[in-house]
């Protein structure tokens, strides 16, 4: 499965059951796939994105290798600088976040990144000309400036904590769209970025080809050349990995649970935040109602959920923070499973309809 977070509107949240994901496995050094030197690696997809430009919402949060944002995750997720010096900081009075750009960084055209590049970044993904589907993450964004060529400055309209994790947002040099229509322009499909790989090729229904940025600010990466090949169907991208065709996909746990012990293969079982739910329309009478919703979290077994489709890859959860994240998670949060108590809950009188909650996560 992949390793993103699949969101789900509020209003229609009723549970969720957090998964692992498990990222299948590499092929043999001798396989077809590899290359001779192991500086390529071919890699089954199981999606394909629709562009390429942040401003328009390609990875917002940081999982790009082609753009850098001010600020990037480490291995526990805790945001480190990126192209900015230092995390940016925020004034006592919660309004005001300045970042310091790091010196001598440019752009895959050897243009040098500046603050300007960033305001105008943020302020694209404001424009209401602009059809970028991030656009309400940035609701509290009330002017962004650049008082000098190293120094940003976010004015918000309200504090708003959690805005340091906005800032993964991989930023664009602004004369790569003079004259241009952001939401047509040939950037979103041949991008000229900060990040350690380039856009080589990019065949839409079939391959992208990236190539390491030998001038990456961070260190050349040691592979140099990825393809990524794009196989929606996990059946097929099963296949294709037996064949030898990629040097690593991500499976579906029973997948790639079919790999493991096979010799010249490695299944790596990897922490995630992808969920899994079932979703409850709050509008209808009998499900607006309270305590149906609450004998349908207590009465699903989500172990067994997990263990008989998930090959017992995932933990169960209640709310929309993974049990992964420890440091955002609260164990107490929990439904425990008890039948019983769920052929009770809705009792006499849950026939009539129910004022419908605002957040259906009961």
């Amino acid at each position: 499965m992949n390793l993103y977070h699949v969101g789900m509107p509020w209003r229609r949240l009723i549970l969720f059951v957090t998964l692992l994901a498990l990222v299948g496995a590499c092929s043999a050094p001798s396989g077809p796939a590899t290359s001779l030197d192991g500086r390529s690696i071919v890699i089954g997809a199981g999606s394909e994105p629709d562009n390429l430009n942040p401003i328009l919402g390609f990875a917002p949060d940081g999982a790009s290798k082609i753009f850098d944002g001010l600020v990037s995750r480490d291995a526990n997720l805790a945001l480190v600088p990126a192209l900015a010096e230092q995390v940016p900081t925020v004034s006592p009075d919660g309004l005001t976040w300045t970042a310091t750009l790091r010196p001598g960084v440019t752009f895959s055209d050897g243009s040098p990144l500046a603050a300007s590049d960033v305001v105008f970044t943020f302020q694209s993904v404001l424009d209401p000309k602009v059809n970028s589907t991030i656009a309400s993450n940035y609701d509290a964004l009330a002017q962004v400036s650049a008082p000098d060529d190293r120094t940003v400055v976010f004015r918000l309209k309200y504090p708003y904590a959690p805005f340091a994790q906005r800032l993964l947002l991989g930023i664009v040099p602004r004369k790569a769209f003079d004259g241009q229509d952001i939401n047509t322009a040939p950037f979103n499909t041949a991008p000229v970025a900060t990040g350690p790989y380039t856009v080589a090729e990019w065949r839409k229904g079939d391959r992208m080809v990236l190539k390491a940025n030998e001038k990456y600010w961070g260190g050349a990466p040691a592979v140099t050349t990825a393809t990524l090949v794009f196989v929606t169907d996990d059946n097929a991208r099963a296949t294709r990995m037996a064949a030898g065709e990629f040097d690593a996909t991500v499976l579906p746990p029973k997948l790639a649970k079919t790999y493991a012990g096979q010799d010249g293969y490695r299944v790596v079982q990897a922490q995630s935040a992808d969920y899994r739910g079932l979703g409850i329309p709050s509008e209808l009478p009998f499900t607006s109602d309270t305590r149906v919703r609450q004998a349908i979290n207590v009465g699903i077994n989500r172990q067994a959920m997990i263990d008989t489709v998930l090959a017992g890859a995932g933990k169960p959860a209640a709310t929309p923070i993974s049990p992964y994240l420890s440091q955002w998670y609260e164990p107490s949060a929990t439904f425990r499973y008890d039948p019983a108590a769920a052929g009770r809950l809705p009792g006499r009188g849950s026939e009539r309809p129910a004022r419908p909650a605002r957040r259906a996560h009961a």
